[in-house]
């Protein structure tokens, strides 16, 4: 969405159409803004008295993970630095009754600025007891 026409010219037009120098036509194209444009100013200051912007707090849709939602996501990755996303999404179901998507939690990792990347299946082979008593007796020879 572009970002709203100053107060300084909105203002001016409507005064201009206040004061009767033209035609409503006559005086958007002399501003050059849409004739549309101008209706709108005219009826907002019929409503408001004033052709102030309304102000948009929030564009987009609104996000499912609150402030709440992204300190507990936080605090189940330092607990747990190799938690699957599989997981964070089951937690938070139970902890919110939100169900929320990979890309949710992908997003609240991007605000956090924390890597999704886990350890290799090859590096969680190399914590098994099988595989350190292989080692060890190897190393011997």
């Amino acid at each position: 969405m572009p970002a709203p026409y100053s107060l300084d010219l909105r203002r001016k037009a409507v005064l201009a159409c206040e004061n009767g120098d033209g035609t409503q036509k006559e005086i958007a194209e002399q501003f050059g803004i849409g004739y549309r444009t101008l209706k709108a100013w005219l009826f907002l200051k019929k409503a408001t008295d004033d052709v102030i912007p309304k102000v948009h707090a929030h564009r987009g849709p609104r996000s499912v993970i609150d402030e709440k939602g992204i300190l507990f996501i936080k605090k189940l990755v330092d607990n747990k630095p190799d938690i699957l996303i599989s997981e964070i999404q089951e937690l938070y179901l139970k902890k919110f009754k939100i169900e929320i998507w990979q890309s949710m939690v992908s997003k609240v990792f991007k605000k956090l600025n924390l890597r999704r990347k886990k350890k290799s299946e090859y590096a969680t082979e190399q914590e098994r007891e099988d595989v350190k008593k292989n080692e060890r007796t190897s190393r011997g020879k």
